[in-house]
């Protein structure tokens, strides 16, 4: 990996690492000196409320988060500033990779719909060539056993019956 975006990468984790720790002293300030006595007791009860959760704290996490996303954000342009530009794509790379990925899926879907349509045998859909087959030896046999029947029959009335 570039080491530039691998830095990149690392001051983003700092940055979401200090707007937690932002965010929870704030919330702790906030039930802290909160005028609910209701969640102020809560807090209290908790041990929030112990310690420093003063505005000073607050306003020091704050700044240390600004810094931090003052720093992605310098790394961002300089990363972006940069002549080196074998990591970002030009706007014709984005658009040969999207006829590609569109061609692929084009060519993906008339496969499966092939491959559908000839592993319809094994299924034995009503309109596949097996059933087809089956069908028609089902009605051979059955025209059989009526020609067999009625020739049983014609033989029986022409020896007994006459």
């Amino acid at each position: 990996m570039d080491p530039k975006l691998k830095d990149i990468f690392d001051k983003e984790k700092v940055v979401f690492n200090s707007l937690k720790d932002y965010n929870t002293a704030y919330t702790n300030y906030a039930m802290c000196h909160s005028h609910d006595q209701n969640l102020k007791t809560k807090a209290n009860n908790l041990g929030i409320c112990q310690g420093g959760n003063n505005y000073i704290e607050l306003r020091g996490k704050a700044a240390v988060t600004e810094n931090t996303i003052s720093a992605l954000s310098n790394a961002l342009n300089v990363y972006n500033s940069s002549t080196d530009t074998d990591y970002r794509k030009t706007t014709n790379q984005y658009d040969a990779s999207l006829a590609e990925l569109t061609s692929n899926y084009r060519t993906l879907l008339n496969d499966r719909s092939n491959l559908d349509m000839r592993i319809q045998d094994l299924y034995n859909n009503t309109n596949s060539v097996s059933a087809m087959n089956q069908l028609e030896t089902d009605a051979t046999v059955y025209a059989n056993i009526l020609w067999t029947i009625l020739a049983t029959s014609l033989i029986y009335f022409i020896f007994i019956k006459l």
